[in-house]
């Protein structure tokens, strides 16, 4: 007889077993739930955050990029060793030699700076002029190693421009190089193209141009193909001077003697109608030592020249700046009515 089967006991309904593993099921399910919710939150802050990053990235760069401009712009400016700073220019004028109170002179008062070459000593407020405007003047000792020649050479290569090279008997060294608040002491002209570069327009108050380069007469002359050595001939063999315009070019000794008498003339080009009758009419408020004359030799429109000055130009905008500052600084004195009158263009 085969033997029956025994049946499943059934498990009680109460049975603490069950009721654990139902229990330890629910808070599994509960903590799986919780740890979405703390990633969903989790990856709901790295959004914002990238959202809000993205929202200051630009601004922030912006603000970066606009110190870093601030930065360059506004920062000190370079300085060389050895370079001896002022507070001001009265002390920096009296070791240059020239004693006044510099910082009570108006600016309508100074005249416009002049640059260049000249063997002659700067009268005071061209020296000033030079400085206040930014230039670098380059001084020498008369009669030392190292004269004006030589100081160009180590500089206009760099830049020939708002540059000044004169003698001085106040430097106590070989060479000395000023700019505004600024003086370099040297016993030779190695450093000079540094200090260039680093202190010229230096902070300056003034922010003219060079209104005339130092030149030498004969090469004023040169210039328009007159060559000759012009300092060599008699004043008493001069023709008279002539001025006012003139219709046709002038021989090398009349252009001469107009300016050994003082005559600022300024060349134009023959074709050029309208420019000659600007600068008549610039010029026409002087009753002498003006003269205006056509050449076709010129590098540029128009050629100011006076007694050691000249200034290429090509605009009229400065030639009465230009006539007041070098007319009558001639040697002669002879008279040059100009007669104006009726000539404008």
């Amino acid at each position: 007889m085969a033997q029956q089967r025994q049946k499943k006991r059934k498990r009680s309904r109460h049975d603490p077993a069950r009721k654990e593993a139902a229990r330890r099921r629910e808070e599994a399910r509960r903590q799986a739930a919780e740890e979405r919710r703390r990633q969903q939150a989790a990856e709901e802050r790295r959004n914002k955050l990238r959202r809000r990053l993205r929202r200051l990235a630009l601004p922030t760069l912006a603000t970066i990029g606009l110190f870093v401009v601030a930065l360059y712009l506004f920062r000190p400016p370079p300085e060389l060793e050895g370079v001896v700073k002022f507070t001001g220019p009265d002390v920096l004028m009296s070791r240059l030699g020239y004693e006044g109170d510099w910082n009570s002179i108006g600016a309508d008062l100074i005249p416009d700076p002049q640059c260049g070459i000249t063997d002659q000593e700067l009268p005071d407020i061209e020296a000033y002029a030079a400085i206040y405007n930014g230039f670098v003047t380059l001084w020498y000792q008369p009669g030392g190693e190292i004269g004006a020649s030589e100081i160009w050479d180590a500089v206009s290569s760099i830049y020939d421009h708002n540059l000044v090279v004169a003698p001085n008997t106040a430097i106590t060294t070989p060479v000395a190089a000023a700019s505004w608040r600024r003086l370099g002491e040297y016993q030779n002209t190695d450093d000079l193209a540094a200090f260039v570069e680093t202190y010229l327009q230096h902070k300056s108050p003034g922010t003219d141009r060079c209104l005339g380069e130092f030149a030498e007469v004969d090469s004023v002359l040169a210039t328009l193909g007159y060559e000759g050595d012009w300092a060599s001939i008699d004043p008493a063999a001069l023709p008279d001077p002539a001025c006012g315009r003139l219709d046709a070019p002038i021989s090398g000794a009349e252009a001469y003697s107009a300016l050994y008498n003082g005559a600022v003339v300024l060349w134009h080009r023959s074709d050029d109608e309208s420019t000659a009758g600007h600068l008549v009419e610039a010029a026409s408020s002087y009753d002498s030592q003006v003269l205006v004359v056509p050449d076709d030799t010129m590098a540029g429109p128009i050629l100011a020249a006076a007694w050691d000055r000249l200034m290429v130009l090509e605009t009229t905008d400065r030639i009465a700046a230009f006539i007041d500052a070098f007319r009558g600084r001639g040697p002669g004195n002879a008279e040059c009515p100009t007669n104006f009158t009726g000539q404008g263009g």
